[in-house]
Order: C-alpha cells, then sequence, then structure tokens
C-alpha cells in the first residue's frame, strides 16, 4: 500500500509540471499543436471544485491524484492512475462527479456576485435564482492518464453503463465520454506530438510487455540518457523495471544501464545465433545419417537425441 501511495505521489508530482500538464492536453485536444500556453497556466486548489466534501468520500484515494489548473477561463483536471486503482469501471461516474462539481461551484460563484436582499432570501430554497440569462460557465475538461501497458477495460461512456432496451429513450439519455490517454493505443506519430519527456516515459510503458522491443527503445533514443529524475522514476515503477536510481533531483543519466542493456543484447543474439547454428547442424547430420543407410534408432543413439524429434526431422 505505501508502495502504490509513493507511485501515485510520484506520478503526480510529475504530470503537474506546467510544461508536462500543457503537453498532455494539447497532445489529447489540439494533436500536438501548442495551443495552452504552460505559462499561463493557474493552480486551482481541488477542494474548491467540490460541492460536498461528502459527495467524494468514498472517492478520497482517487481525488487526492487529481490535479486542477485553469486557462483562458477554461478549466482543465488531470488525473493520472494505474492499474492498481480499486473500482475501475465507475472512472467515468468519478470524472462526471468532478466535472458537474465544477459546475455547481462556477454557478455559486456568479450567484454570490449577483448579490441582494431578495436573491439572498431566496437562495436557502432556489441556489441558483441569481443565475442571469446573460451568465456563462467556463468549460471543464477532465483527461485521464493510464499508467498501464493493457488496454483499459473499464467503461467508456456513461451509455456504456446504462441499461437501456429502448432506442427511443435512449435518443434522450445524457451521455458523458471519458477522457484517457492509453500508452498502448498511441502510435510512433502519436509518441512524436508529446513535446516534454512525458511521450517518452508512455512509449516506455507501452513497450514493457515485450523485453526486447523495450530495450531497443532504451537503447536507440538517447534522450534516454538524460531524463528528469522523476520521469525516470516514473518509468523504473510503472513500467516494472530496476533501474537503480538513488539521487533525489536533477536530471538522470541512463547512460550506464543503456550499455549493459546493449551488451546485453549483443549476447543474447549471439546465443541465439549459435543456438540455430547449432540446431542446423544436427538436423544436417540427422539427414546425412539417413542417407547412408542407418536407421532411426541408430541415428537418436549416436547423436544423443529423442527419437520423436529424429523422425520429425525426417518428415519435414
Amino acid at each position: 500500500m505505501e508502495k502504490r501511495k509513493e507511485n501515485d505521489s510520484l506520478a503526480k508530482r510529475y504530470i503537474g509540471r506546467p510544461e508536462v500538464f500543457a503537453d498532455l492536453f494539447n497532445y489529447y485536444l489540439f494533436d500536438g499543436k501548442d495551443i495552452i500556453d504552460s505559462n499561463n497556466l493557474e493552480d486551482i486548489p481541488i477542494d474548491q471544485l467540490l460541492v460536498e466534501p461528502k459527495m467524494v468520500k468514498t472517492e478520497r484515494d482517487i481525488f487526492k491524484k487529481l490535479l486542477a489548473k485553469k486557462s483562458d477561463n477554461i478549466t482543465y483536471l488531470l488525473l493520472g492512475i494505474e492499474n492498481q486503482t480499486t473500482n475501475m469501471n465507475a472512472m467515468v461516474l468519478r470524472n462526471l462527479l468532478y466535472d458537474v462539481s465544477s459546475y455547481v461551484i462556477q454557478a455559486e460563484k456568479i450567484v454570490n456576485k449577483h448579490k441582494s436582499d431578495k436573491i439572498e432570501s431566496e437562495k436557502r430554497i432556489y441556489p441558483y435564482k441569481g443565475f442571469k440569462k446573460t451568465d456563462r460557465l467556463a468549460p471543464v475538461i477532465t483527461l485521464v492518464i493510464y499508467f498501464n501497458s493493457d488496454r483499459w477495460e473499464g467503461f467508456k461512456s456513461l451509455k456504456e453503463m446504462i441499461d437501456i432496451k429502448d432506442k427511443i429513450i435512449d435518443d434522450y439519455i445524457f451521455d458523458y465520454k471519458l477522457n484517457i490517454i492509453e500508452p498502448c493505443m498511441m502510435t510512433n506519430d502519436d509518441f512524436k506530438k508529446l513535446k516534454t519527456h512525458v511521450g517518452l516515459i508512455l512509449e516506455a510503458i507501452q513497450k514493457s510487455n515485450d523485453e526486447k522491443s523495450f530495450k531497443e527503445l532504451l537503447t536507440n533514443d538517447n534522450r534516454f540518457e538524460r531524463i528528469p529524475i522523476e520521469a525516470a522514476k516514473i518509468i523504473n515503477e510503472f513500467a516494472s523495471i530496476d533501474l537503480g536510481i538513488e539521487q533525489e533531483e536533477g536530471e538522470y543519466n541512463m547512460c550506464k544501464a543503456v550499455e549493459e542493456w546493449k551488451k546485453e543484447l549483443r549476447t543474447e543474439g549471439k546465443a541465439e545465433g549459435i543456438a540455430e547454428g547449432e540446431a542446423k547442424a544436427t538436423e544436417n547430420n540427422i539427414k546425412t545419417m539417413n542417407k547412408n543407410g542407418f536407421d532411426i534408432d541408430t541415428i537418436a543413439r549416436a547423436l544423443g537425441l529423442d527419437i520423436k524429434f529424429v523422425k520429425k526431422v525426417l518428415q519435414g
């Protein structure tokens, strides 16, 4: 449990960096174009986005991972999670709660600006009585970053969670989409659209299930030689590897680890080549002995092989 909390805190600190935060939203919303300027992002205390604390009492663990920033009157919520997060199927409802709560808070603040004795007396019965036709709410967008190499198995929309049997009824049901970045669904072009090291993190996580591809990525991309320490630690934890990271701040130089992986790859390549060559020589010996009149039993005994293997070679 403590390790998981450390990982969550680590991911939150990193994606909370203004340049990383903006990078993720620019990728998801604007196809990598620099529309959101990290310099214009303003932090918003999360507790100011909720109507009542009890509404998220059961969501406390995941609520602590939520980040909120504002730019050009738009509120952006960012949530980084991984495969151990509980109640994955309810993520749509969680995000919907965050968005609706934010809109309600906005409405309350607007109404409070239109103070009058009449409105104050009626607010106890009609909380949004003072909301005017000319008033407007700022957009709220919540994005989930899935720090896992597998597919997201939970629901991706509210309608998926609702049992709707009548097509006519379906037209009148409000839907809510889960905005999510899944590393396993990203392409090479997608990773290039991310300007910060978060692109490397997501690519490393995507390839972490394939040891060979993962090692090739880290040995062929020299950007891994100097990356922010938090980025290196995220790769270390969420890609389930051991980089032997001891430093706590600054940039991390992965040169030594990269070189070790290169040596290991070369050793594996040589071993595969030797094994392949030996197998080919054995097959040739079997076929040559058979042509010279030796039966299967004799070939197997002479070469120390299983009879079934000798038969398979001669039949193939």
